[in-house]
């Protein structure tokens, strides 16, 4: 018995080899404080596997079977849903380390409530949290630090949609980009930053009119609010 786990641990640590179980503990929340000599036998509780995305590709459909939650791990990812008109609504930006399907897992729920598309040559990782969330036995080993990591995670994301709520519930279009901006601002620690979106995807992620977007951000920068070139931001207040 412990000479076909010695075996197990050895295939696993040839399929996820030492640099790339240093980098996952690294920079991926979901497993931090592991070791990396641990994350194989970790990702096979998870039934763990990679998957690689091209630019645009649908990664998951809206009320499609959510079998298995998902860590960005290199590119970005849009978590989408639509209004009731059908338009597109960016919910929240996926960069590398973050998690979606986690809040789901913990529900029990089996559609998926949103979409989530690869806006740039990306890489997933796919995970089971049933053995997490729900465990049989045997156990997974590794299960309460992982609980721990993704309770850290779903508290992120929560704080990170409130936070969106109080700015989608701003009067005015200027004010609600004056706190998205303060906020990425922030975020960069510099007057001077760049966001994750094109225009198009600002509006949608604003829930405004892309024509009346661009007009707002012409104001302010007459206004001398701010400053702007594509994708780059300087905020002057």
């Amino acid at each position: 018995m412990r000479e076909g786990g010695k075996a197990m641990g050895q295939t696993l640590r040839q399929i996820w080899d030492e640099t790339a179980c240093r980098l996952l503990a690294e920079r991926t929340p979901l497993f931090a404080g592991f070791d990396p000599h641990d994350l194989p036998l970790a990702l096979a509780c998870l039934g763990a596997s990679q998957k690689e995305y091209a630019k645009g590709q649908t990664i998951i459909n809206l009320g499609e079977p959510l079998r298995l939650a998902g860590v960005a791990l290199s590119g970005t990812l849009h978590l989408e849903t639509c209004s009731p008109d059908g338009e597109r609504q960016i919910i929240i930006p996926l960069e590398p380390g973050d998690l979606y399907g986690g809040t789901e897992a913990c529900a029990g729920q089996t559609c998926a409530p949103f979409r989530v598309v690869s806006l740039q040559p990306s890489r997933v990782l796919h995970i089971d949290l049933s053995s997490v969330v729900h465990p049989t036995v045997p156990v997974c080993p590794y299960r309460a630090k992982v609980m721990e990591n993704l309770l850290r995670l779903l508290a992120g994301q929560n704080l990170q949609l409130q936070q969106k709520l109080e700015m989608l519930s701003a009067k005015s279009l200027r004010d609600r980009l004056l706190e998205y901006l303060k906020r990425q601002s922030q975020k960069a620690g510099s007057p001077s930053f760049l966001i994750p979106f094109s225009r198009a995807e600002l509006a949608d992620y604003l829930g405004a009119d892309r024509s009346a977007l661009s007009r707002e951000l012409g104001r302010m920068k007459s206004d001398g609010l701010i400053d702007f070139c594509r994708s780059r931001f300087c905020l002057k207040m």
